[in-house]
């Protein structure tokens, strides 16, 4: 006889824990439920079912154990107010980068028309999300990887927003001068010494061309700032997240001289440095 729901969901939860996931209770809910169509209610109030293990369970399990992210397996994560479909051409995103959304959406105007640039799409997670919120924003997406557009897309068509999609790299934008109302980026951070620190998830799964922003992990955007500069209209926003320790960087570079005036850094949830907020100079 097969094990009872809730003792299949114990058993998961085991192996979990011994490969060291922080939180093998909540996945092991989440990889069950996702085989089984069920939702977490409905596996607790069906604990005591005895069911058969779906095809493909134990393979699942056995992936996260080796610390495949969770997203990776189940194809899919939860953004903001969105459900996004992921794969390893992608970096899963992280609920610091909402915040970054919220403070985008708070500086575009919901009652007239404005174009933005989400540079560094990924899995279109921040361009969806403003399309879908500020429908009279055209918000074009940009990525240098044709595999992370193509995930992009796939999400752009299935949640039905206006987003334009572009292979395009930062540094070398194909737009005109002053053309951008806004830009929001999300572009590699990571200093390349610390890579090998990272979460085995991130680090051994996630796409190193995403995360690795160079020796102090600031060159890339450093390199963007002239074409963000170029293509922002004087006054347009430029907001963009950045590692928890490079705030006197970012405060060092971004001047009046260059061409910007910073606002605000914002904390995340840990109090951390992460969102930067400024403007373009008349």
């Amino acid at each position: 006889m097969p094990p009872t729901l809730g003792q299949r969901l114990q058993e998961i939860a085991a192996i979990l824990t011994r490969a060291g996931i922080d939180d093998p209770r909540r996945e092991a809910t989440l990889l069950l439920g996702h085989f089984l169509d069920l939702s977490p209610t409905e596996l607790l109030l069906r604990g005591d079912e005895k069911i058969p293990a779906p095809a493909g369970l134990a393979t699942a399990v056995e992936r996260r154990a080796k610390r495949e992210p969770l997203a990776y397996i189940l194809g899919k994560t939860d953004f903001y107010d969105i459900t996004l479909q992921v794969s390893p051409a992608v970096l899963v995103p992280r609920p610091e980068t909402e915040l970054l959304v919220e403070e985008t959406l708070a500086r575009i105007a919901n009652d007239r028309p404005s174009r933005w640039l989400d540079a560094g799409t990924g899995c279109g997670a921040i361009g969806i999300v403003l399309a879908r919120h500020r429908p009279q924003t055209t918000v074009i997406g940009i990525d240098a990887s044709m595999a992370a557009l193509k995930v992009a897309a796939g999400n752009q068509q299935r949640l039905t927003a206006h987003l334009r999609l572009l292979a395009a790299d930062g540094r070398h934008l194909p737009f005109a001068s002053h053309c951008f109302d806004g830009i929001v980026a999300n572009l590699p951070y990571v200093a390349a010494a610390d890579l090998i620190g990272l979460a085995p998830e991130v680090r051994d799964f996630e796409p190193r061309s995403a995360l690795d922003g160079g020796p102090r992990g600031v060159e890339l955007y450093l390199a963007c700032l002239p074409e963000f500069h170029r293509v922002l209209r004087p006054g347009g926003h430029l907001l963009f997240e950045i590692g928890a320790d490079q705030e006197d960087i970012f405060r060092h570079h971004l001047t009046p001289a260059a061409g910007f005036e910073l606002a605000e850094i914002a904390r995340d949830y840990a109090g951390l440095p992460r969102i930067v907020r400024c403007r373009r100079c008349a």
